[in-house]
């Protein structure tokens, strides 16, 4: 991933958002959010972001998300699923994990590349 201590970019609810910095604080990644009206693009270059976590009402990665990952090969994507407790962790090598558990320490070793 390029970090020891990743950059974070949150662009999900305050409720998922918490799962998020729960990871962050045990992992020392740093959080930044996308700030109002501000475009995705806009907000991961000024945030430096390896990784975005995104709220999604499925399994999948949203299209918007989707096309930045065409455009930035290492970055990553978490996709958050709002019904129960999956995730979905996607880059562009392409390669998708599904969490069926999602947990800090699980998403941590997700997020951090430690399978």
């Amino acid at each position: 991933m390029g970090s020891e201590h990743p950059t974070i970019l949150l662009d999900v609810p305050d409720i998922t958002g918490d799962l998020v910095r729960a990871l962050a604080s045990r992992g020392g990644a740093r959080i930044a959010r996308r700030r109002p009206g501000e475009d995705l693009r806009s907000a991961v270059r000024r945030s430096g972001a390896q990784v975005v976590v995104v709220d999604s009402e499925t399994d999948e990665v949203p299209l918007e998300y989707r096309e930045l990952l065409r455009e930035r090969a290492a970055l990553k994507v978490v996709a958050v699923a709002m019904q129960g407790r999956s995730a979905v962790v996607s880059w562009l090598h392409p390669e998708i994990t599904r969490i069926a558990d999602v947990s800090a320490e699980r998403l941590l070793a997700e997020v951090g590349g430690e399978r």
